[in-house]
């Protein structure tokens, strides 16, 4: 995740160098520098840097601050965040009401327009927003911060709703259903879904059981997007196969490790052995989810077991230590889903042919195409096998070169055709 902020900086004169170099070496970025004004001995310029990590942006102002004779920082200004002030989703209508005769045709002649046509056609709901609107629902149980983790779900989602409109031309409207128990969260979903044209499910609080996204998706009568049992496994895939044409490895040949399992993991583990892995290896500290691991036709053992005979190993969850790092092996391949730094140093020097962080992954290039699509299409779920036909589609023809293509391009309209494709 990248910040902004821009800082106001008095500057001794010949030491520009060292601040632009103490800045950059910390893997920052310069967008802008501007000189304000001149004083004696010193000069006031204006910077705009982009940065990833707080705690060591942080850094860089104690570093600053050590050497009050060379650098004063005047001020700390971060644009986004006045802008977020009242959120990033604005809700409004598609007519502009300025004045009464607006009012009368916009409003109240529309409306006498559509009823009409409801009356006279059968594919009435066009002149609705139902057929353009995407619920993007999460689950959360009550609990005693709970207002926080509404928030944070409901931000999220609402960053979501941003790019699906952005990217698809879709609606989409943030709903969290606090529940107790799953009977009732499936109960609102269905009470609630004759709003929406299509449903993605972003986040599920304590569920973990696999066989729940297959009875949303049997209970509902909707199209339905998941982020952790169709997204994330899809995009993983994507990612595979991408790498194993890279380097020309043998699918049918290898092995694929497994450290962490959760719903995504639980998902890809049946979509490798679908598409003929030799063997996939799994280990969490949960023995439940080991058991859960197995039923999915994996192989339940040990991290070293996974370090030692795994030509392609994917971290779902941070069970990993430094001295696990000591344990990965030439030519493998890695992949880490968690924010963690892993020193990726340690890994070049265990022969380790690639390593993805945590960072590589984004969604947005998926979701928004995927919906567009199920929506268009008599798709109302991506089983196993369509999730497979759409992940060869997107890499033969999308991420040949590069492991995923520009967010700004016409990827999104591409994916909606793959999915209209599928069968």
């Amino acid at each position: 995740m990248k910040s902004i902020v821009e800082m106001i900086i008095h500057v001794k004169r010949g030491f520009l160098a060292h601040l632009t170099n103490e800045i950059y070496k910390r893997g920052y970025e310069i967008q802008r520098v501007m000189k304000l004004e001149s004083q004696r001995d010193r000069d006031m310029f204006h910077f705009e840097i982009t940065y990833h990590n707080d705690e060591k942006f942080n850094g860089l102002i104690d570093k600053i601050k050590k050497h009050e004779n060379n650098f004063e920082i005047v001020s700390i200004y971060n644009p986004i965040e006045d802008r977020l002030v009242g959120g990033s989703l604005k809700v409004s209508g598609k007519f502009s009401i300025e004045n009464s005769f607006d009012y009368d045709i916009k409003i109240s002649g529309a409306l006498d327009l559509i009823l009409k046509r409801i009356d006279e056609r059968e594919d009435g709901i066009i002149y609705t927003g139902l057929s353009k609107n995407i619920g993007l629902i999460s689950g959360l149980f009550p609990q005693l911060d709970c207002m926080k983790g509404l928030l944070r779900t409901q931000v999220i989602n609402e960053m979501d709703s941003v790019i699906i409109n952005r990217f698809s031309g879709l609606n989409a409207y943030p709903v969290t259903i606090n529940y107790t128990h799953i009977d009732d969260f499936i109960k609102i979903l269905k009470g609630i879904e004759s709003t929406f044209s299509a449903i993605r499910i972003t986040y599920i609080d304590g569920q973990d059981d696999i066989s729940l996204y297959d009875r949303i998706i049997s209970e509902t009568s909707l199209p339905v997007l998941t982020k952790y049992y169709d997204e994330i496994p899809l995009y993983l895939l994507i990612t595979i196969l991408h790498l194993y044409k890279k380097h020309k490895v043998d699918i049918k040949e290898s092995n694929v490790g497994v450290i962490g399992i959760n719903i995504s993991s639980l998902r890809l583990t049946s979509l490798l052995i679908d598409l003929g892995f030799s063997r996939i290896l799994g280990n969490d500290i949960n023995e439940r989810m080991m058991f859960s691991f197995e039923k999915e036709g994996g192989l339940a053992t040990t991290r070293e077991n996974i370090f030692s005979n795994s030509d392609l190993i994917i971290i779902f969850k941070n069970h990993i230590d430094t001295q696990d790092m000591e344990k990965f092996g030439p030519g493998q391949i890695v992949i880490s889903l968690v924010d963690d730094d892993i020193d990726k140093s340690i890994l070049v020097e265990r022969g380790v042919k690639e390593f993805l962080n945590g960072n590589w992954m984004n969604l947005s290039i998926l979701f928004p195409g995927i919906l567009k699509g199920l929506i268009k299409s008599d798709i109302d779920h991506l089983n196993n096998t369509r999730l497979i036909n759409l992940s060869n589609m997107i890499s033969d023809r999308e991420f040949a070169e590069e492991i995923a293509p520009d967010l700004f391009t016409d990827i999104h309209e591409k994916i909606s055709g793959f999915v209209q494709k599928l069968s």
